[in-house]
């Protein structure tokens, strides 16, 4: 969408200028109220990408050893800072003369959208979800990696679950070598793991690890009623699990509530003053399929039931209400801070009604 500005100077048309070499793009640039870039690649359309700030007054090509490939350019802006060694004050023009660079390894022509490719984790991690927390200004990212399945600690087919069984078996066939008893080709289940990534130091400053036998099915940040007595809210991380045991197992849920607290940074590493703290962990009847927060509780699926369930102090996460919803259900959302949710079931059926708050009660 095209910028005002109450600028008379920039709201006559502006000349087209080409750049030959703008981070190894060839572009053509706009200057006057809204200053745009037009981008094209070998295989793409024209796309528009404007310029983050005020009104441009002139721009122009700039390679120097501080600026390869770059560009600068006089805005409408007046400076009176002297700290920022790209400004400096034009009292004749009433202007600030800038220098930027396109940003390495950024794509532009695919879509119009400033687009960067990096990868935080090894080639056999899978992303699975991705979430932002804007108080924190941090992004939440689930993640899928392939690992051996052993059976639960409990079960008897665990390895370590009965020394007595395997030193019985070594007596009788007479042997000290464990070998025959390891699985050479086990199968394969899936570890996931949350992480706190920092997109202004790129990098991963905290991990939380699921079990191993638990799929992440959902996560979100919402603001959550933390307290019964003083109805304080909380901006939280929940997760919805189904448990995935064994095949004598019944498959299980859970929800998990993560809270992103303050501690003590590295040395030279501020970024790092952010970590994961379990604030509470529920385990219910059956898999959590889908989740969502309205009215500061949080909305889960559980197969054919859709349950409403607040936090208490001690972080468990009890029901207060639900509903039968005779499909089963693979996604809520709640319609902006509304008490109404849409939830659509696996045949992609939409189902909306809305949560009473004087009397705890869902209806269609």
């Amino acid at each position: 969408m095209p910028k005002f500005s109450e600028d008379s100077s920039l709201q006559k048309p502006a000349a087209l200028r080409l750049l030959p070499n703008v981070g190894g793009y060839s572009t053509v640039f706009m200057a006057g109220g809204s200053p745009s870039f037009v981008v094209k690649d070998a295989s793409t359309l024209p796309r528009i990408v404007s310029l983050r700030g005020k009104g441009v007054r002139g721009l122009c090509g700039l390679n120097s050893r501080e600026c390869e490939a770059g560009f600068a350019w006089v805005d409408t802006t007046v400076s009176c800072c002297k700290r920022c060694l790209v400004e400096k004050l034009l009292t004749r023009h009433q202007g600030t003369i800038r220098e930027g660079q396109i940003p390495s390894g950024t794509s532009f022509a695919s879509n119009g959208w400033s687009v960067r490719k990096f990868s935080p984790f090894s080639e056999h991690v899978e992303v699975q979800k991705i979430a932002y927390h804007s108080e924190r200004d941090i992004y939440i990212i689930t993640t899928q990696e392939e690992i051996d399945f052993y059976p639960p600690e409990d079960d008897p087919r665990h390895p370590a679950a009965d020394e007595g069984m395997i030193v019985l078996i070594l007596s009788k066939r007479k042997k000290t070598d464990l070998s025959f008893l390891e699985i050479t080709l086990r199968p394969k289940t899936l570890q996931f793991r949350v992480h706190l990534y920092d997109a202004k130091a790129d990098r991963i400053i905290d991990t939380y690890d699921i079990p191993p036998y638990e799929l992440v099915t959902s996560m979100e940040v919402m603001s959550l009623e933390v307290s019964e007595i003083t109805h304080h809210h909380k901006r939280l991380v929940a997760l919805g699990t189904i448990s995935q045991r064994a095949e004598n197992y019944a498959a299980k849920g859970c929800i998990y509530t993560l809270e992103i607290i303050d501690v003590v940074p590295e040395p030279g590493q501020p970024e790092t003053g952010k970590k994961f703290r379990v604030f509470g962990r529920e385990e219910t009847k059956s898999g959590i399929t889908a989740l969502m927060g309205i009215a500061g509780l949080v909305g889960t699926a559980q197969g054919q039931k859709l349950m409403i369930r607040g936090l208490r102090e001690d972080g468990s996460c009890l029901p207060v209400a639900f509903l039968d919803a005779q499909c089963y259900m693979t996604s809520l959302k709640t319609l902006a801070s509304s008490k109404l949710w849409i939830a659509a079931d696996a045949w992609k059926g939409l189902w909306f009604g809305g949560f009473g708050v004087s009397i705890y009660r869902c209806h269609l």
